[in-house]
């Protein structure tokens, strides 16, 4: 649902997910091919 909704808050708690390395790139397989964007984006700029 986070990558879907894409909202500040879900940035946010995604950020999170990768700070703590729950979630990382062995996971663009695992989403929606049309969230991998939302995912890429996230992993390229961390900081946001």
């Amino acid at each position: 649902m986070k990558p879907t909704a894409f909202r500040d808050k879900d940035r946010v708690h995604l950020r999170d997910l990768l700070e703590v390395g729950l979630v990382d790139a062995s996971w663009q397989d695992r989403v929606p091919a049309e969230l991998r964007g939302h995912l890429q984006e996230l992993l390229d700029n961390p900081e946001g």
